[in-house]
């Protein structure tokens, strides 16, 4: 893989023997089990989580023809990030993972961010009131 980071940020640019092109980004790890990894896939424009062993063992070195053929999904990617706030972090209250608003999606009816557990703020009941 190739570092493709800017800023001190550590983005990978790799290239799948079945997914093709992909981007790793380390800052968007969070709420990730440690077997696994979420990824890019720049073909279909959306991430994905894989086993990081299985993915590992199909991962092909990375040469100019590829980055070149990559060259404007990577430059779209690298200007969504560069636009992106830090969002909001916070842990699922359901089962306890970290989550946050840029990797996960947020629900349409509470805008509370939906956990991989399937929680929002759509369940949340206040024991307190």
């Amino acid at each position: 893989m190739k570092n493709i980071g800017t800023k001190g940020r550590n983005i990978w640019l790799g290239f799948h023997k079945e997914l093709k092109g992909i981007i790793y980004d380390e800052q968007f790890q969070q709420g990730i089990k440690k077997d696994k990894v979420r990824i890019f896939l720049l073909n279909d424009n959306r991430t994905s989580t894989f086993v990081k062993e299985i993915l590992k063992e199909n991962l092909n070195k990375i040469n100019k023809e590829i980055e070149l053929n990559y060259k404007k999904s990577i430059n779209n990617y690298l200007d969504i990030i560069n636009k992106i706030d830090n969002g909001r972090e916070t842990h699922c209250f359901n089962c306890k993972e970290d989550i946050n608003s840029i990797d996960f999606e947020l629900c349409d009816d509470c805008s509370w961010i939906v956990c991989d557990c399937g929680t929002c703020g759509c369940d949340w009941v206040n024991n307190n009131v």
